[in-house]
């Protein structure tokens, strides 16, 4: 990308942002048709590439008066030096066409972290790596009785290298697994095939008991066979577990994948007016008469601290920088003890916000949402108590099939992959499907959490979070 640097160089716009990349991919497809063939890739697809990501800032208009505009694109080191130069002048039109207001940008100087997000094994795409785990993962599953059936998994290798005109500069190294298994329980005479269908990433495999993951996901699918349909709970108790709990406050996605308590404390929706929360003030809210959103001062559980932390070594929500404006990763106090203190997001809205008033001047740009970290607060319970039926049956859910929360309202309405009802009379049995409906807002006043902990995903908090008074309907 020399020169495309040069091109950069020659121009003397105010700002440019550039993330350089170096990627590689490789794709494994293992597909099993026998219980014990051979354990070897069906497909294996590998790619490589190199590109830019810039982004052009000019200024228009007399000192005192002026506005900014922007404009990005992707260069390839395949691009001839004239092409890039064309595409930056199209750029460069596109920009003096807009007419926002000037913010500043992020400063030279800043203390970027250290981070290790890179596995030396994945990086170097060791073929035998992915065979062992497959191996682990089919084995522990066929010791309960279930077939590994397909495994997929993508593996990146990716450095990536901010550079700015301002002179701020930064460099990342990072590898992710992404990972498809399918578990199936094998076919029997007027029996069901139950199946579980897990989709997983992580860093390093380092430190990961494959084979314990291979037999939980075997046991549900064994539990999938003899699942009855969600039946019509009307108003229940709904207890979510690790992987719905991640599901529930850190949604998979991209780093800038959100719950609506992340996206109501964004800059944006502050600025846009958008949001039903306030600095310094409590995140439950209740409907007032006209059918607005007020604080709700009464609590019933427990209140919780949630923390954006970019900066935990080897988490799939870390990043040494913002992609989109430089900014460090950080670890950042959102809701404090059940009140909202601390805006998200990156630099432009962040400088809007102040420009109204809406921050004060201490409160700095968060660049991207990083680990989701729940700590709770009040009275703590065991998990166990947490499934009592206290008279009326209780849903737990395990997994839910997509999680996809509306974010502008907080309203939710999901289908359950996965559960388990629990009758008055202790009776327990595995469902599949249904719906569970509430409000994020509301859901918060009647919060209960575990001592226990757990991590899943981009999810560090309770292992256990029992919810009040949902709505739980058949599908």
């Amino acid at each position: 990308m020399d020169a495309l640097s040069s091109l950069l160089a020659e121009r003397g716009d105010a700002w440019q942002l550039v993330v350089a990349r170096n990627f590689a991919a490789t794709k494994y497809r293992y597909a099993f048709p026998a219980p014990r063939g051979r354990c070897a890739p069906a497909e294996t697809i590998r790619t490589t590439g190199e590109t830019a990501r810039v982004t052009l800032y000019r200024l228009h208009g007399d000192p005192g008066a002026q506005t900014l505009g922007w404009a990005a694109a992707d260069f390839s080191p395949a691009d001839a030096p004239a092409a890039m130069r064309s595409r930056l002048d199209r750029m460069a039109a596109a920009a003096d066409a807009q007419r926002n207001a000037p913010f500043p940008f992020t400063p030279p100087g800043l203390a970027y972290p250290e981070l290790v997000l890179s596995d030396r094994d994945l990086a170097s795409g060791q073929d035998a790596v992915i065979r062992g785990f497959v191996e682990a993962a089919r084995e522990a599953a066929a010791e309960e009785g279930v077939s590994l059936s397909l495994a997929e998994l993508t593996l990146h290798a990716e450095r990536a290298t901010l550079r700015a005109s301002n002179g701020i500069a930064a460099s990342e190294a990072s590898t992710l697994a992404d990972i498809e298994l399918d578990f199936v329980t094998p076919r029997g005479a007027g029996a069901v095939r139950g199946q579980a269908h897990p989709e997983l990433s992580y860093r390093t495999f380092r430190g990961l008991d494959v084979a314990a993951l291979a037999r939980d996901y075997a046991r549900r699918a064994q539990d999938a066979a003899r699942a009855r349909p969600m039946p019509c709970l009307e108003r229940a108790d709904v207890v979510l577990t690790d992987e719905a709990l991640s599901q529930f406050f850190a949604p998979a996605g991209s780093i800038f994948a959100t719950n609506p308590y992340l996206s109501h404390a964004g800059a944006q929706a502050l600025f846009q007016r958008e949001s039903y929360l306030a600095l310094g003030l409590g995140i439950c809210r209740k409907r007032a008469a006209d059918g607005r959103f007020i604080v709700d001062e009464e609590i019933l559980g427990n209140t919780f601290t949630l923390i954006s932390d970019a900066t935990v070594p080897m988490a799939t929500g870390s990043s040494v920088f913002s992609r989109t404006d430089g900014v460090p990763g950080q670890r950042t106090v959102v809701i404090d003890n059940g009140t909202f203190v601390h805006p998200i997001g990156d630099t432009m809205f962040f400088e809007y916000l102040r420009a109204q008033g809406g921050i004060p001047a201490h409160l700095r740009p968060t660049g991207p949402r990083g680990t989701i970290i729940i700590n709770p607060h009040g009275r703590l319970h065991d998990a166990q108590d947490l499934l009592a039926t206290n008279g009326k049956p209780v849903l737990v859910v395990y997994q839910w099939a997509s999680f996809a929360p509306e974010n502008n309202s907080g309203n939710m309405s999901v289908q359950v992959r996965y559960g388990m009802v629990i009758e008055p009379d202790g009776t327990r049995y595995p469902v599949i499907n249904g719906i569970v409906s509430g409000n994020y807002f509301e859901m918060a006043k009647r919060m209960f959490a575990s001592r226990e902990r757990a991590a899943a995903g981009a999810y560090d908090g309770p292992s256990h979070v029992r919810f009040e008074n949902l709505s739980v309907a058949s599908a």
